[in-house]
């Protein structure tokens, strides 16, 4: 289109520019015939005087595919056209060029390529060449369904036509090309994410490529051995017609390991390069014992506890709720700093589950040095229903996300096997749960006794509603069992009273009737020393505090083993440690603080070494005597251990200061005490005061210290004080960060200031910093003459006025006559105080005399007048 004759300068009344594709624009519509309707949706970037034309989306209803498509030649045809904002002529005129381009392109609502499937609307996609005066205006104009039954176009809008106003901005000559992200990390072998590429004019609006003459961007790598999903690799006009494009890079097991370079390559002179890396490792291998799916509501439990849900092991339920799903990895040594790749494909379920708008999507990351990480799975808001599924394949790991609506599945027992002294009652307590192992609390559950003779059936009529917590709980009482015998318990749920009993939800367990209401005994051993022997002690076994990495590698003396030998074959193990302790499993590759667990249940085995999980290892924290305590079969039992007092220096990590609150006046040096401890509160032996910086506030010198802190962690630090000092003197003690001695100054799961990130996990931040002060008190003063002066007046009644400073306030004043006490007082807060006495002396003159108390701030006084 030529755009010579056009004025520059567009009507300032111009609409504003409107969304850009998959951004909807909100913009009334327009019906012709009843329920024919259009409604503007998007426009996308439009390059100035371009041949390939703005991608304008118009979403419609009661408008079908032959309409839209349609030749307005034709008889009883219809078809989208153009007309000017007045609906009565030519879009084109002095300040705009707008003309249709190619076929517009219909999409029945809810298919697969419809962008919004719920919202009841057909789509159909129109390209709209328009040239303004200047890159940045905008063109208007109006479509509008042309209905027209005897061939050709007036651009005339009929009253029954169907019509929407548009506004389309024009953008300029490609200028620059980005490309994001900048860095992807993907195993050889295997294909990366997307990498989005968008094309800008020089003003940093999305524009469009060229397409007569053609305008081109190449793609390349700096490896043959790395091909992107373009097959001649080179971005056209029509391939990006939304000013974007996506590719991803596919790496060979030839691919050298490293960064790689992928670099865009733009026709149109004066562009720049852009480039983006992509960087190969090492591919990850895992098992699903090194895997963990972690939602609010899935099947999978745990790291390899995969239940078989479809017969193959390769089902996971999850809740459709549930809007991410993240896939925790515990690799082990073997994939440390490798790279894990899952490919994810939504195309299984009937509504395609998409991730960014694509039905496929790759996922990375780099596992870290203990070969751990994490990956979150986030499909698209609104593409997940009910029996669609995630397809999850890479690095080895195969499965299948089936998202579910949350349903009764099962009522289950707290445990398989009961025990019970003769003639006592068992409570038997079931749950009711969805296939997730969530409670519900709807529906009814029945119990039945299956008794040993002559005990009796549970009664008719047992059933309860199910609880607001989601269980019901049963007594069972023994009426005449024997030592040895049993009976079984079911419970039966069904979600309401017109379910037939046999269609019910059931589980069992058994009573075991024995003379103590207990399980057989089991024998505990740590380290392999039997604790119940008469000769154990805690001193026995003995493990180091783990503060020196966080992690129970194989040095036996970071951990304490446990086996259980013996005991009720079948019953749940509880295990329980204090002081600090932690409870890891190196079966499922749990070795650090991070992993550990204060309480842990374990099932049980058929006999011999009732632990079914082997490898159960308890991580000491805390200096001291640790208690683990077994809890099985109704029998409780208890073992010690030692763990010892912190030997390692460099497990420095925290500093504590505390000093005294007051000390006297005339205190020359004022003590405090320093603690340095490891992350658990273990006082670090030898730690030199010069690997602490100390500073004093008030009126003191740092003086000395005890030089390294002692068996405690303590170290002394004294401050001399002022000559004449009073008020707060103060110390603040910094640990000095050093990787090599010490941990201070580490972050939250780090190790030491200069380690990487998460180098010990479940170690918290290093609190390396801390003050004290204590307050020097000032000093007493010396009392005063308090200046005591007597006064007074004669008359019928004497007035005799003790005068003192105001210092001698609260002193106690007696008034003596001839060697007699004749009245007392207090001085006010003035210093004085007046005696009122009869005068029985007629004209003749008394003498009397005032003393007075010493006070804090005063001495003793006395003195005297005579009055007539």
């Amino acid at each position: 289109m030529n755009s010579s004759g056009i004025k520059r300068g567009l009507a300032a009344t111009a609409v504003s520019a409107l969304a850009i594709a998959g951004i909807p624009l909100l913009a009334s519509s327009a019906s012709a015939e009843p329920g024919d309707e259009i409604v503007l949706g998007s426009v996308g970037p439009t390059l100035n005087g371009g041949t390939t034309g703005g991608v304008v989306v118009l979403k419609t209803k009661n408008i079908s595919e032959a309409q839209a498509e349609g030749d307005p030649g034709a008889a009883n045809t219809a078809a989208f056209q153009l007309s000017n904002t007045n609906l009565n002529g030519s879009p084109t005129n002095a300040n705009q060029a707008v003309s249709l381009v190619g076929v517009p392109v219909w999409v029945e609502s809810g298919t697969a390529n419809d962008s919004n499937k719920t919202d009841g609307y057909d789509e159909v996609t129109l390209r709209v060449a328009v040239t303004t005066s200047d890159p940045g205006a905008a063109a208007a104009y109006a479509i509008y369904m042309d209905d027209a039954t005897t061939g050709g176009d007036d651009q005339t809008v009929q009253a029954s036509e169907a019509r929407v106003q548009v506004s389309q901005t024009t953008s300029g000559a490609l200028a620059s090309v980005e490309i994001a992200p900048a860095s992807q990390t993907v195993a050889a072998g295997n294909t990366s994410g997307d990498y989005t590429v968008t094309l800008k004019d020089s003003a940093g609006r999305t524009t469009q490529l060229q397409g007569t003459p053609a305008e081109t961007i190449g793609i390349s790598t700096d490896h043959a051995s790395i091909d992107t999903n373009d097959a001649d690799d080179t971005i056209s006009a029509a391939e990006a017609p939304l000013g974007t494009f996506k590719f991803k890079a596919t790496t060979t097991g030839a691919t050298p390991t490293g960064a790689h370079t992928i670099t865009l390559d733009p026709s149109r002179a004066g562009v720049p390069n852009a480039t983006a890396s992509l960087t190969v490792g090492a591919a990850a291998s895992l098992t699903d014992a090194m895997v963990d799916i972690v939602t609010a509501a899935d099947s999978w439990n745990g790291f390899g506890n995969n239940p078989d849900v479809d017969g193959d092991n390769t089902q996971t339920l999850v809740r459709v709720d549930q809007g991410s799903i993240k896939i925790d990895i515990k690799g082990g040594a073997g994939n440390a700093g490798a790279t894990v790749t899952l490919n994810l494909d939504g195309h299984a379920g009937p509504n395609q589950i998409t991730f960014g708008g694509q039905a496929t999507s790759t996922v990375s990351t780099v596992l870290d040095a203990q070969g751990n990480g994490s990956i979150t799975i986030t499909p698209d808001t609104g593409t997940v229903q009910e029996n669609e599924e995630i397809a999850v394949s890479g690095s080895g790991f195969t499965e299948d996300l089936v998202f579910q609506r949350a349903a009764g599945s099962a009522v289950v027992i707290g445990q398989d096997i009961y025990f019970s002294a003769l003639k006592a009652t068992t409570t038997v307590t079931g749950t009711v749960v969805d296939q997730f192992g969530n409670p519900i609390t709807t529906g009814f559950v029945s119990a039945f006794r299956d008794a040993v003779a002559p005990n009796a059936e549970t009664p008719p009529g047992q059933i309860k509603p199910v609880g607001a917590d989601g269980t019901v709980s049963f007594d069972f009482t023994d009426t005449n069992a024997a030592v040895g015998q049993s009976d079984t318990v079911t419970l039966a749920w069904v979600p309401d009273q017109f379910t037939p009993i046999g269609q019910a939800k059931t589980d069992t367990a058994t009573i075991k009737y024995t003379a103590t209401g207990q399980g057989a005994d089991f024998n505990t051993f740590l380290d392999t020393k039997n604790t119940g022997v008469p000769t154990y002690k805690a001193s026995d076994v003995t493990v180091a505090p783990l503060a020196s990495d966080g992690v129970a590698d194989t040095d036996a003396t970071e951990f304490v083993a446990i086996e259980l030998l013996d005991g009720e074959a079948g019953q749940a193990v509880t295990l329980s440690v204090d002081n600090g302790a932690l409870i890891v499993d190196a079966t499922a590759g749990g070795d650090t603080v991070a992993e550990g667990k204060s309480s842990v249940t374990v099932n049980t085995d058929g006999g011999g070494d009732i632990l079914t999980a082997e490898g159960l290892r308890i991580i000491g924290t805390k200096s001291g005597v640790t208690t683990l305590t077994i809890t099985s079969a109704n029998r409780t039992e208890t073992a010690q251990f030692t763990v010892s007092a912190q030997t390692d220096t460099t497990t420095a990590r925290n500093v504590a200061v505390e000093g005294e609150d007051t000390v006297e006046s005339g205190t020359t040096q004022v003590p405090f005490t320093v603690t340095v401890t490891d992350a658990f509160g273990n006082g670090v032996p030898n730690v030199a005061v010069s690997s602490l910086n100390i500073q004093v506030t008030g009126p003191g010198q740092f003086q000395d210290s005890s030089g390294v802190t002692n068996a405690a962690g303590e170290l002394t630090v004294n401050v001399r004080a002022d000559a004449d000092a009073e008020g707060e003197v103060g110390i603040t003690v910094t640990g000095l960060p050093n990787a090599v001695t010490n941990q201070f100054g580490a972050g939250a799961n780090q190790l030491d200031s200069a380690a990487a990130a998460n180098s010990a996990p479940g170690f918290t931040v290093s609190a390396n910093q801390a003050s004290a002060t204590t307050v020097i008190e000032a000093a007493e003063p010396e009392p005063v003459d308090p200046k005591l002066v007597v006064s007074g007046k004669g008359g019928k009644t004497d007035k005799v006025k003790a005068n003192a400073i105001a210092d001698a306030a609260g002193a106690k004043a007696t008034l003596w006559v001839g060697g007699v006490k004749k009245k007392t007082g207090t001085l006010n807060e003035s210093g004085n105080f007046t005696f009122s006495i009869k005068d029985k002396n007629g004209k003749k003159a008394t003498k009397y005399v005032v003393k007075i108390s010493a006070t804090d701030l005063t001495t003793a006084d006395k003195a005297s007048a005579k009055i007539k």
